[in-house]
């Protein structure tokens, strides 16, 4: 039963990451990480544009992952396709100001409900299954998976006291 409701939350994590927000048509220019300073200004049209593009980009992964790992609880964070504090503080931006504790004239009213809440907290919570392990350390079996997961979270935990 549990593994249903994990389904659906990430079901509708991906359906709800997967809508774009409005935001103002800027001229096609590349916004590199070393041009936006974190933590992200949402009144900056060139930082939502970048939130998006990461949401995006991770929505994507999400919904259609075929990699080795696909079926597995635990995956490497090198599939992820931006660095892992990227995607989360992008993430936490737009949850911010979904959650109302932050402002932005670029960013689609609509995503101040409780259920696009909900699923960046879904997103963000999912983020952590993606280790910083290299894909050959990882095991593909799912029982495997887990455990090996666990103990590796267990030690991150256990040196960050």
């Amino acid at each position: 039963m549990e593994w249903l409701i994990a389904l659906v939350v990430v079901l509708a994590a991906v359906w709800l990451l997967s809508r774009r927000t409005a935001r103002r048509r800027l001229p096609p220019t590349p916004v590199t990480p070393q041009l936006i300073p974190h933590p992200y200004d949402l009144d900056n049209s060139e930082h939502v544009v970048r939130i998006d593009e990461i949401r995006e980009a991770y929505a994507r992964l999400l919904a259609h992952d075929d990699s080795e790992f696909a079926d597995c609880t635990f995956k490497p964070a090198s599939l992820l396709p931006y660095p892992k504090r990227e995607i989360a503080e992008a993430l936490s931006a737009m949850l911010d100001y979904a959650e109302g504790r932050t402002s932005s004239k670029h960013f689609d009213p609509g995503v101040r409900q409780p259920v696009v809440v909900t699923t960046l907290q879904a997103a963000l919570v999912q983020l952590e299954a993606f280790l910083e392990v290299s894909p050959s350390e990882l095991p593909r079996d799912r029982r495997a998976n887990i455990e090996f997961g666990l103990r590796h979270r267990r030690r991150l935990t256990e040196n960050w006291e």
